[in-house]
């Protein structure tokens, strides 16, 4: 290398240097675990043995039956529509419970007849209407 490119090279890559070697500030936030109202947990190797993990979500409200003027029997499934309604099946009472976005009661429905039964239904899903 010749006389007037380490000159060059030199001043630059002293600069690198000590920009690299400088703290650098995170702008990430994070979270204490003990700040987190609930613990959570993965479970690998056939569900025997649990590890912690990341909260993925932060919920803000725990909700019973009872909050929305109504009880259940097994709670099976939920699912909501492009509206925001929310479809709560009581598979074991054949039942469906519709929730506004409010978490209010609009409407419950169970089967008319026997034929129409689901009773051990597992799951609901929503669609939108034409």
């Amino acid at each position: 290398m010749g006389k007037k490119m380490f000159k060059r090279v030199f001043p630059v890559l002293i600069a690198l240097i000590v920009i690299l070697c400088l703290p650098i500030k995170g702008f990430a936030s994070s979270v204490k675990s003990s700040d987190l109202p609930n613990n959570t947990y993965t479970y690998w190797s056939s569900g025997t043995r649990s590890y912690s993990a990341r909260a993925v979500y932060n919920y803000k409200k725990t909700l019973a039956g009872s909050d929305f003027g109504f009880d259940y029997t097994s709670l099976t499934d939920i699912s909501t529509d492009e509206n925001g309604d929310i479809y709560i099946l009581d598979g074991e009472s054949s039942r469906v419970f519709i929730l506004d976005k409010e978490y209010k009661l609009k409407s419950s429905f169970s089967p008319p007849d026997e034929a129409s039964d689901f009773t051990g239904a597992m799951g609901i899903e929503s669609k939108k209407g034409k």
